[in-house]
């Protein structure tokens, strides 16, 4: 069952993951040093995402773009608008081009993830309900 304490953590890590980011753009997500592969004491989650994680647990979806926990500017991380702009985390891991973006955008970027604002707790849990 999806809770409170569940959704704090999940972005709790988010915070944690996408801060190190900031401040490492030259690495990609798998690279966080708390992932267990990397020496740390993070399991892998879906997508090395905590949202994603949180959703395909609890809604069964491989992928969180209808329901994330997280207000993003536009649809979802993937796209801003319906199908003509990318996301912000589209944008950050370059998936236009296949070649990341400069790393001042990819600070910019990265800062702005980690502090997207989470939605109404109660609104998760309805939505993430199977």
């Amino acid at each position: 069952m999806l809770t409170k304490k569940k959704i704090e953590l999940a972005h709790r890590l988010h915070k944690r993951l996408w801060n190190w980011l900031t401040e490492n753009p030259d690495q990609e997500k798998a690279s966080w040093p708390e992932w267990m592969a990397n020496g740390g004491r993070i399991q892998y989650r879906r997508n090395y995402c905590f949202a994603c994680e949180l959703v395909g647990e609890h809604a069964g979806s491989e992928w969180c773009g209808r329901v994330c926990m997280f207000k993003w500017p536009g649809k979802n991380c993937m796209h801003h608008k319906e199908y003509d702009e990318l996301g912000l985390y589209y944008k950050w891991a370059g998936m236009k081009t296949g070649i990341n973006p400069p790393e001042e955008e990819r600070i910019v970027l990265a800062r702005w993830i980690a502090n997207l604002p989470l939605k109404d707790v109660e609104k998760i849990i309805e939505e993430n309900r199977r």
